[in-house]
């Protein structure tokens, strides 16, 4: 049986990925340091860290923060979905 939530969860994660993925060139593009700028943001939710270079500032004000702190800290430990958040694996 496929889980819906964890379909939608996936298709989130893809989306935030691309988003990243597409800020990301158009900060490399326009010279910047990207994991400067990003994190710059992120602690700040000051949107002049970005770049307006091929919308790159609309679409990363469209990301949801909390969201994207908590994806990374999965990635960062190579854990996935919801059980892993509360510890278990």
């Amino acid at each position: 049986m496929h889980d819906h939530a964890q379909e939608n969860r996936s298709n989130n994660k893809e989306e935030l990925k691309s988003t990243i993925k597409a800020v990301y060139a158009a900060l490399v593009k326009k010279g910047y340091n990207p994991v400067n700028q990003i994190v710059g943001y992120i602690l700040s939710e000051d949107p002049t860290y970005i770049t307006t270079y091929n919308n790159a500032r609309n679409m990363i004000r469209h990301i949801d923060r909390d969201e994207l702190l908590q994806e990374m800290v999965r990635n960062y430990l190579g854990i996935e979905g919801s059980g892993a958040d509360k510890g278990e694996e």
